[in-house]
């Protein structure tokens, strides 16, 4: 193989390790976030497990849409629509303590 190949190769493992690592710590920063947000809501247990399950819950129903998505789809325009939606999420979330 040529040098060019090995290249596109180690970028593509190095970026789907990058996106693997922000998932996961968008999955541990949910999990921090919920004493401040029970504390802060005036949420009940029963609402903070709810929150917390529907970021998995989330997961399970989205994730053959997704893929089949992902075929049409370029891989690095999804990428790059998830991480604009992680954007928006954030900012909305900033605005929304703010308020």
């Amino acid at each position: 193989m040529t040098e060019l190949t090995y290249l596109k190769r180690y970028s593509a493992a190095i970026f789907l390790a990058l996106v693997f690592f922000i998932i996961g710590f968008f999955s541990t920063f949910i999990e921090a976030l919920l004493p401040v947000l029970k504390s802060y809501f005036h949420i009940n247990y029963m609402m903070m497990s709810l929150f917390d399950s529907s970021f998995f819950i989330v997961y399970a129903l989205l994730s053959y849409p997704m893929a089949r998505l992902l075929v049409k789809v370029n891989l690095i325009r999804s990428l790059q629509f998830g991480i604009a939606v992680i954007f928006v999420g954030t900012v909305m979330w900033y605005m929304l303590i703010r308020w």
